[in-house]
């Protein structure tokens, strides 16, 4: 492929603008960290999202992000996973108290408790998902 001066240039010019622009967009992974999930910024490495701790939620969160290439609310979707997060580890602590308790009585509150922190779970995965 022969080329002359000034069409090099200008394809060297074009191409550094391109790479500029690939360069600038965000690249976001998903790092497994003590049992739960973060979500960094690849160039940076500086968290987007910390401590979720559903991988599911995280890959989807993580894909959307790089798909979308956009600035979602980050600090208002961190308070969303704290959520999800406090929901889950009490779901799974009530889910082992109704397991291992011989009452009746606080079985029955368990399982009330359950209820409503999986509802909870629910809300805070829906509005994660849709802020994506």
């Amino acid at each position: 492929m022969n080329l002359n001066y000034a069409k090099k240039v200008k394809l060297a010019a074009t191409l550094t603008e391109v790479a500029n622009n690939v360069a600038r967009t965000p690249v976001f992974v998903v790092l497994a960290k003590d049992g739960a999930f973060d979500i960094l910024n690849y160039y940076s490495r500086s968290p987007v999202l910390v401590n979720i701790p559903s991988k599911s939620l995280a890959t989807f969160v993580c894909d959307s992000f790089n798909k979308n290439k956009s600035n979602a609310p980050f600090n208002s979707m961190q308070q969303h996973v704290d959520a999800y997060a406090k929901h889950y580890y009490d779901c799974e602590f009530y889910k082992n108290t109704i397991r291992n308790t011989k009452d009746s009585f606080k079985r029955a509150v368990t399982i009330t408790r359950l209820d409503i922190s999986i509802e909870y779970l629910k809300q805070a995965a829906s509005y994660i998902r849709k802020s994506c």
